[in-house]
């Protein structure tokens, strides 16, 4: 709604995304997808409000929901990346609109609030994540959100290998 302005539109979206077939067939459809989905939708939208205002509070707000979401679900640390490139990609071509010297150094000092405010986000963003790989590091022996590396971009193509049988991982490869 936030792009069109055109309520209807927005609503008919939602309703598709929330009653696609495909997700029923997932066993933790309700558990797993449902709130990842709403945690997406919600930081794109304050990421949508970000872009609009490139206040402080919406930015915080953008990367703490994202954070949050990759708490759920770990393949959402992708997402939260890009979001954070996308507000660093605008926050330079807003302070290369509003510097029109050509000066690199004027484009620099302008850009340098605008970067602080995304980079203290990323920051605070990052703690909870941090504090969630010290817990695995201390209840099960690794650090990070996930004991097994690359599972985060891989994932859906191992389980539908795994899924047919057919070898697709060695787990006692080193």
């Amino acid at each position: 709604w936030q792009l069109s302005r055109k309520y209807p539109f927005a609503f008919l979206a939602g309703l598709l995304t929330a009653l696609t077939p495909d997700l029923f067939l997932h066993a933790n459809y309700v558990m797993s997808e449902v709130p990842t989905i709403f945690f997406v939708l919600l930081c794109c939208v304050l990421l949508l409000k970000g872009f609009e205002t490139m206040s402080s509070r919406w930015i915080l707000l953008t990367v703490l929901i994202g954070s949050f979401t990759v708490l759920i679900r770990t393949e959402s640390l992708l997402f939260l990346v890009l979001a954070v490139l996308f507000l660093l990609v605008h926050a330079w071509k807003q302070s290369a609109i509003r510097e029109q010297s050509r000066s690199l150094k004027k484009l620099f000092d302008a850009m340098k609030a605008p970067v602080k405010r995304v980079g203290l986000s990323i920051a605070l963003a990052a703690l909870p994540l941090v504090a969630w790989s010290a817990h695995n590091y201390q209840q099960h022996g690794f650090f990070g959100l996930s004991n097994y590396a690359a599972a985060v971009f891989y994932d859906g193509w191992i389980y539908d290998g795994e899924a047919s049988h057919i070898p697709v991982t060695d787990q006692s490869s080193p």
